[in-house]
């Protein structure tokens, strides 16, 4: 199933939700990988084909949510040309998140 958000971003990996309860805190911690397209930048001459090597055809966006539970919190996206460095910065954040305490819960 392919959801389509603002600027024809897609969601391509599953949300994350955590929860830390432990010693009252009651804080919550989302995240997860949007992907999307590059704009097209054929109306400024610049090439978009497949033989310029720099050129990135996808971007992709690890969106981060927390505060306490019960309130907007706060969020923070960070851009990425490489699917597999998003991946691994939202693993990396995972670990340090289970290791404070937080639990899945979705």
């Amino acid at each position: 199933m392919s959801l389509h958000f603002r600027n024809k971003k897609k969601r391509t990996e599953r949300p994350v939700y955590w929860e830390n309860t432990s010693n009252d805190s009651q804080k919550f911690w989302a995240a997860h990988i949007l992907e999307q397209n590059m704009p097209d930048n054929s109306a400024t001459g610049e090439s978009t084909s497949s033989s310029n090597s720099t050129y990135a055809e996808k971007q992709y966006i690890l969106v981060r949510k927390w505060g306490r539970i019960g309130t907007k919190g706060q969020s923070m996206e960070q851009m990425m040309y490489d699917r597999n460095e998003a991946e691994k910065e939202l693993d990396k954040l995972i670990y340090l998140k289970e290791s404070k305490g937080y639990e899945a819960k979705f």
